[in-house]
């Protein structure tokens, strides 16, 4: 499709598949993807005023990665939302100190307000997981892994918003457990890959899922599901991890 106040054209995809995710969206442009670099958002999301301005001065960089600061908004009054404020916390961590990557590379678990050069993406082989919860998750942690160079900026192109009804603001003990599950696959794919002093800097503290399971009220069998995935996988769930840096993140 072509819009002809500007004379760009547009092309639109749509899916045959019977898994209506978010992930088989986002496999799906990354199958037809043309430009250099690639930007993603979500659906009730928005690229604030200037945002491409910004993004002008740093597209040519060789970064494989460019992370920006986003805010954020609950729709239902336009106030301001706190769910921005751990990503944000994350780019002050990494500008305050550009030797740790750590924050950036694999706890900035969303693709939105990034940067991403396309070459780096396609050769990597990098896909989201085509599930209901968490697709993006295991996208974030491997781009995070194999990129050569990433860069951030305090710089804002991106507002994420939060409403009731949402898949961010629904805690379903059937979406615990699914992103629950994706949490493993993360503890998995990095024990593999970095050292288990840093791996304890990133990932969350195993007894602290299990007690906000109790909290939220789930069933036995899903506390049980939890440690036996924790047992099965080798994670340790005791509380030697208070004096492992859990409490200490970057």
């Amino acid at each position: 499709m072509k819009d002809k106040a500007n004379g760009r054209r547009y092309e639109l995809y749509f899916s045959s598949s019977k898994e209506h995710s978010a992930g088989t969206c986002r496999n799906i442009g990354l199958r037809h993807v043309k430009g250099k670099s690639i930007l993603f958002a979500d659906a009730d999301d928005w690229f604030v005023e200037g945002a491409f301005d910004i993004l002008d001065t740093h597209i040519e960089e060789d970064a494989d990665i460019i992370y920006y600061s986003p805010v954020s908004v609950n729709l239902f009054d336009m106030s301001e939302s706190s769910r921005h404020i751990p990503y944000q916390e994350i780019i002050e961590g990494y500008l305050k100190n550009q030797k740790d990557e750590s924050g950036l590379r694999f706890r900035y678990v969303s693709p939105w307000s990034k940067l991403f050069r396309t070459e780096f993406i396609i050769n990597s082989r990098i896909r989201f997981d085509e599930c209901r919860w968490a697709n993006d998750v295991m996208f974030s942690i491997k781009s995070g892994f194999y990129a050569e160079k990433i860069n951030a900026y305090h710089d804002v192109i991106y507002c994420v918003t939060r409403k009731k009804g949402t898949l961010t603001s629904n805690r379903s003990e059937e979406e615990y457990k699914a992103r629950f599950d994706v949490e493993i696959k993360q503890w998995i794919f990095l024990n593999s890959k970095i050292p288990k002093k840093r791996l304890y800097r990133i990932m969350d503290w195993p007894p602290g899922r299990v007690i906000r399971a109790l909290a939220n009220g789930y069933s036995l069998s899903t506390i049980k599901y939890i440690i036996n995935q924790y047992k099965s996988n080798g994670i340790k769930i005791g509380l030697h991890g208070i004096n492992t840096g859990y409490f200490h993140r970057v």
